[in-house]
C-alpha cells in the first residue's frame, strides 16, 4: 500500500527536495498541498455541480415549452415527468457522464506526468547541475525520491482533479438512491423499509452484489492514485537525458504501451466471467455463483493493477532512474 500524500519525513529533511521545492508555486509542503487539494476538489463540486443544476433547469424549461406547444398546436397533452424522477434522470446522466470524463482524463494525467517529467532531471544534466548534485553526500535513493517527490508534485493538480470527479459520480449515485427512496408515494422511512426488505429477499445475491459494488469503487477512487505514483516514475526514467524529443517520444510510447497492457488485463476478466456464465447450467444459485465469480474476478483485478502491475511498474521506473541518472 502507498500513502496518498507523498511526503514523509527523509522527504522535508531532504536538502535537494528543498532545493527544487522553491520551484513551486504551491504544494510544497504537506499543510500547503492538503489545502491545495481540498480547493481543487470544491471547485470541482461547485463546477460540476452548477452545470448539472443549468443542464437540469433547461431540461425542465424546454418540457414545459413542448407541453404548452403541444397543447396550442396539437390540442393534445404532452406529459413531462414527475419532479422525483426527472431528478433521478438527471443525477443518473450527470454521474454517467462524470464518469466517462474521469475515465478519460487518465490519459490527461498521462501527459501530464510527461510534461511534469521533462524539466525535473533534463534541466540539471543540461545546465551541468546534475554533476554537483551526483557529487554530494545524499545517497541515490534521497536523490531520486527528491526528484519523483518533485514530479508528483508538478502534476498533482490534474490528479487530484480526476479523483475529485471519481468522488463526485459516487455522491451522485448516492444522491440518486436517496432521492428514490425519497420518491416513495407513502414517504421517505416506507422507500427505506421497502429497499430494506428487497435486499433481504435475496441475502446473498444483494450481498455478494455490494461486495462488488464496494470492490470497483475502491478500485475507481484507488487507481488514480496509484497510476499517478507509476506514471511520474515510468515517465521520469524514461524522460532522463539530454534529448527532449527523444524524452517526449518515448514517454508517449510508454503510455500507450501501459493503456494496452491495461485494456488486455479489462479483457481478460471480463472473458473470465463470460466463460462461467456460459459453463453454468441455469439453477437457482446461478446469480449468486456469478456474483461470487465477479467478486473473485475484481479482486484478482485489484490484486494484479494495483499490488503488481503498478507496483511492478514504479519500481522499474525507480531503477530506470538510479541507471540512466546515477550511474552515467
Amino acid at each position: 500500500m502507498i500513502k496518498l500524500n507523498p511526503f514523509n519525513e527523509s522527504i522535508l529533511n531532504n536538502p535537494l527536495y528543498q532545493l527544487d521545492a522553491r520551484r513551486l508555486k504551491r504544494g510544497a509542503t504537506p499543510e500547503s498541498l492538503m489545502v491545495w487539494s481540498r480547493t481543487v476538489i470544491i471547485r470541482v463540486f461547485l463546477i460540476f455541480g452548477i452545470l448539472i443544476v443549468i443542464f437540469a433547469g433547461i431540461q425542465r424549461h424546454s418540457e414545459y415549452q413542448r407541453q404548452v406547444f403541444y397543447q396550442q398546436n396539437y390540442n393534445s397533452p404532452y406529459y413531462i415527468q414527475e419532479t422525483f424522477p426527472f431528478i433521478v434522470s438527471v443525477l443518473a446522466l450527470a454521474a454517467g457522464v462524470i464518469f466517462l470524463i474521469s475515465i478519460a482524463s487518465n490519459f490527461f494525467l498521462d501527459l501530464a506526468a510527461i510534461n511534469a517529467s521533462l524539466g525535473v532531471i533534463n534541466q540539471d544534466v543540461g545546465n551541468g547541475r546534475w554533476d554537483l548534485v551526483r557529487i554530494t553526500a545524499l545517497e541515490g535513493e534521497q536523490i531520486v525520491n527528491a526528484k519523483h517527490t518533485l514530479t508528483r508534485l508538478r502534476c498533482w493538480r490534474m490528479m487530484i482533479t480526476i479523483f475529485a470527479m471519481r468522488v463526485l459520480v459516487l455522491v451522485l449515485l448516492v444522491l440518486t438512491t436517496l432521492v428514490n427512496i425519497f420518491a416513495h408515494r407513502n414517504g421517505f422511512w416506507a422507500g427505506l423499509s421497502d429497499y430494506i426488505s428487497g435486499f433481504f429477499r435475496q441475502p446473498i445475491e444483494n450481498i455478494l452484489l455490494l461486495l462488488l459494488m464496494i470492490g470497483w469503487a475502491a478500485i475507481y477512487l484507488g487507481e488514480v492514485f496509484y497510476r499517478h505514483r507509476t506514471l511520474t516514475a515510468v515517465m521520469l526514467g524514461l524522460s532522463t537525458g539530454r534529448n527532449t524529443t527523444n524524452a517526449i517520444l518515448t514517454g508517449l510510447a510508454g503510455v500507450m504501451a501501459i493503456w494496452i497492457a491495461q485494456g488486455f488485463m479489462l479483457f481478460f476478466i471480463f472473458w473470465m466471467i463470460s466463460v462461467i456464465n456460459w459453463l453454468l447450467s441455469p439453477t437457482v444459485w446461478r446469480i449468486a455463483i456469478l456474483a461470487f465469480f465477479a467478486i473473485l474476478s475484481v479482486s484478482a483485478l485489484i490484486i494484479a493493477l494495483f499490488f503488481h502491475y503498478y507496483r511492478f511498474l514504479y519500481q522499474w521506473g525507480v531503477r530506470m532512474i538510479t541507471r540512466r541518472a546515477l550511474a552515467e
